[in-house]
């Protein structure tokens, strides 16, 4: 499903964003269940290549596994507003670090792979 990793950073970007502009903007219901759903897919699709990747569980797994259950929309935890308003903030912060740690990850891939292509042209020249 995710095939780059420019598309996993996107896909760690729009909870974040939703989870700061829920804090920011008073909805309704439903946006907070949409906001809820989304978390709430986007932190199961993470657990499931996270399992897939390392072959067990880790701290990633149980970061998002907490955020899963607190984000449940079919069995909603009710909290008071003043509540979600860190766990809310919280919750993008793990976000926005994913989102930054895969932004890294990239471009070190990336010059890596400048690099080899360098060592190899200049291997090919000599």
């Amino acid at each position: 499903m995710i095939k780059n990793k420019n598309t996993l950073a996107l896909f760690l970007f729009i909870p974040a964003g939703l989870l700061i502009i829920s804090n920011l903007v008073t909805f309704s219901v439903g946006f907070e269940t949409f906001v809820k759903l989304i978390i709430c897919f986007s932190s199961s699709i993470i657990i499931f290549y996270g399992f897939k990747s390392a072959k067990g569980v880790n701290e990633t797994i149980i970061i998002f596994s907490l955020i899963l259950l607190l984000f449940n929309p079919v069995i909603p935890i009710h909290l008071e507003k003043e509540l979600w308003l860190p766990i809310n903030l919280l919750t993008s912060g793990i976000y926005i670090y994913g989102y930054f740690n895969v932004l890294k990850n990239t471009k070190i891939s990336s010059n890596k792979k400048f690099e080899e292509d360098k060592e190899l042209f200049e291997l090919i020249n000599r």
